[in-house]
């Protein structure tokens, strides 16, 4: 079953503006193979919700009405994974192409979502999706 934020997120990035321009563009699905081999290469478990959305979407195509923007896992594999000494950075995305959102392991286990620089913004990936499902209007 898929986690009820997940599925708001799909039909955010899935749906269209007064124009019927889409307002942002979900990308073609993940593999979970890709997701294994990317825990395994980091020696992490990513959060469930986080799976299940790059399950249905690897990443979006385009910057949301916000300037929200989630990186596909093959560019958050080369780009966006920075160990720290005890900590693995593994940045998601991005609000404006600069600030990136990331999820930080602290020994291999998940301790939250931080911004760019560096402050815990959620608990868990589940609550940032809440709080981002729950943006509207212009940013």
């Amino acid at each position: 079953m898929t986690p009820e934020h997940v599925t708001r997120t799909l039909e955010k990035w899935r749906s269209v503006d007064v124009f019927g321009e889409p307002t942002c563009i979900a990308a073609a699905a993940c593999s979970e193979e890709a997701l294994r081999a990317f825990e395994a290469r980091h020696a992490i478990v990513l959060p469930e919700s986080f799976r299940a959305l790059w399950r249905e979407s690897d990443g979006t195509e385009m910057p949301d009405a916000h300037g929200i923007s989630f990186y596909s896992l093959a560019v958050i594999d080369a780009h966006q994974t920075e160990r720290d000494g005890e900590h693995l950075w593994v940045g998601f995305g991005d609000r404006h192409h600069t600030d990136v959102i990331m999820l930080r392991y602290s020994a291999g286990t998940f301790d939250g979502v931080y911004a760019a620089d560096r402050t815990r913004t959620h608990e868990s990936f589940d609550a940032f999706l809440g709080s981002y499902v729950s943006m509207s209007g212009p940013p």
